[in-house]
């Protein structure tokens, strides 16, 4: 009961606070207009991370109000999480200047690493922190199609629990009830077709929020990695391929594998089914990575999971080639 209680609470105030942006959004300077690059068709409110993040505050404060928890870098984490969904919501209402966006993303993340890390000025600290900056990006740019960013985050979460009870760590069992029950309370009006998009907002906070729970248990670097590979998979290939293309790598576009997979015909529905059906069985694979002490058998998940992804990849690109 005290586990269903610390994951609905962020739930109802999520999903509570989703409606009230909806319903003030067009005021607020909260509409996302559809462009030739966009998956969506209709202006459509955005700054759904709004209310994502406030049930994350929501949970942490119940925790911290029972008694629940007394290790205190899982406050910081929501208060770090809070700060880099500020910049997120600079950038839905001001749109403002890529430079700016990466100043701040860094400046958070070097945050993280000194608070969270307890790491003191150093190149690793600085490589971390553009790590961090890198996945807060990453998540933005997966943002694209109805449900799939909320649907990774929710299962992402249930899978940071998952990671507690194995470790037998709390804040981790608190801290990843709580991201699924936000992130499952957004993802009640985003599923196709979506109210409410979440935005800089939410993506800048959920990306952050992942990438830095590993500052604070170091042997969950690889499971994250893995609980995410769809994102960075998709992300990576993409980047890489991007300069060929002639685009930039912050400018919007339609090439990654999830939006190549609509063109050909499937359903927003569909792709983050897929997604997320291929994310659950990541999560599974990470677990038994984190509970496993031989070599061998860790080898083979992480092997085993770039090779699916690679299967993926290479089956829509054919498709597409003979769509073409």
């Amino acid at each position: 009961m005290k586990l269903f209680i610390i994951c609905s609470i962020p739930f109802i105030i999520s999903y509570a606070l989703s409606r009230v942006v909806i319903w003030r959004s067009a005021g607020w300077g909260l509409i996302d207009l559809p462009n030739a690059r966009s998956s969506h068709s209709v202006p459509t409110p955005r700054g759904g991370g709004i209310g994502i993040v406030s049930g994350i505050i929501a949970g942490v404060a119940v925790v911290y109000a029972a008694g629940l928890e007394r290790f205190t870098s899982l406050a910081w984490l929501a208060a770090l999480t809070a700060a880099m969904a500020v910049t997120g919501f600079v950038s839905d209402r001001c749109n403002s200047p890529v430079r700016l966006r990466l100043a701040a993303q860094l400046t958070m993340a070097l945050a993280a690493v000194f608070i969270l890390g307890r790491a003191g000025i150093s190149w690793p600290g600085a490589l971390i922190a553009i790590g961090i900056a890198g996945a807060v990006n990453f998540y933005n740019f997966m943002d694209g199609i109805d449900g799939l960013a909320g649907a990774q985050a929710a299962i992402g979460g249930a899978a940071l629990a998952a990671f507690g009870f194995i470790t037998g760590q709390s804040w981790l069992i608190f801290s990843g009830l709580i991201m699924a029950g936000a992130a499952a309370g957004f993802l009640a009006l985003n599923v196709t077709p979506a109210k409410i998009f979440m935005g800089d907002t939410g993506s800048y906070a959920i990306g952050f929020f992942f990438a830095c729970v590993p500052l604070l248990d170091g042997r969950l670097f690889v499971p994250v990695m893995l609980v995410m590979g769809t994102f960075l998979f998709d992300t990576i290939v993409t980047l890489a391929l991007k300069p060929g293309r002639g685009i930039r790598w912050h400018e919007a576009h339609r090439s990654h594998f999830y939006q190549r997979a609509v063109a050909l015909g499937y359903s927003h529905l569909q792709v983050t089914a897929a997604m997320g059906a291929l994310t659950i069985l990541f999560s599974a694979g990470a677990c038994i990575y984190l509970v496993s002490q031989a070599t061998a058998v860790k080898t083979v998940i992480v092997a085993a999971e770039l090779s699916a992804l690679v299967l993926c990849a290479a089956l829509i690109s054919k498709n597409r080639r003979g769509l073409a």
